[in-house]
């Protein structure tokens, strides 16, 4: 009797996270006068707004949204790195 297995291998994706300073995040929206809902609009593709909260109160998530939040604020993402956090 003959095992047949068929492999399917998906893409490898590596998510790199950063740890940010979320009250910088949430200051620069506060002075544009947005909304936590106007800043996930804003975004390309749009998040949601508890996660823009999330990335505010925890200043945690994804590399690729971090940069996008940067963009969607004019602000160098290097503004919104924590220098303090442990590496």
């Amino acid at each position: 009797m003959q095992n047949n297995f068929l492999l399917f291998l998906k893409p490898l994706y590596i998510v790199v996270f950063m740890k940010v300073n979320g009250q910088k995040i949430k200051d620069v929206r506060q002075k544009r006068g947005w909304s936590t809902k106007d800043l996930a609009e804003a975004l390309e593709p749009p998040v949601t707004r508890q996660a823009i909260e999330i990335w505010e109160r925890d200043g945690v998530g994804a590399f690729k949204t971090l940069n996008k939040i940067a963009k969607a604020l004019d602000i160098p993402p290097e503004f919104l790195i924590d220098r303090d956090a442990a590496p």
